[in-house]
């Protein structure tokens, strides 16, 4: 027993310290597109509420708010797969 958890202890810290030294490959030009793909996304945040704000919501209102963002993320991601 005591064996094995040696074993399973030697074993989890080699490929922790195998995976630790890999070195990541670098594409410049997917590089390039994550940055731009980036910068349009820029400026998605149009309205932060204050707490005395968020406070005064109605549950409508919040789930009103929640199915918009969902609309809105859905078409964000439906562009970012037309640009892959």
């Amino acid at each position: 027993m005591n064996r094995q958890i040696k074993f399973v202890v030697i074993a989890f810290t080699f490929f922790s310290l195998i995976a630790c030294n890999q070195e990541k490959k670098s594409n410049p030009a997917n590089e390039k597109e994550f940055i731009e793909k980036n910068k349009q996304m820029k400026g998605l945040v149009e309205e932060v509420l204050t707490k005395e704000q968020q406070d005064t919501l109605k549950s409508d209102e919040v789930i009103k708010i929640l199915k918009e963002l969902k609309d809105r993320l859905i078409r964000m991601e439906e562009k970012l797969d037309k640009l892959k």
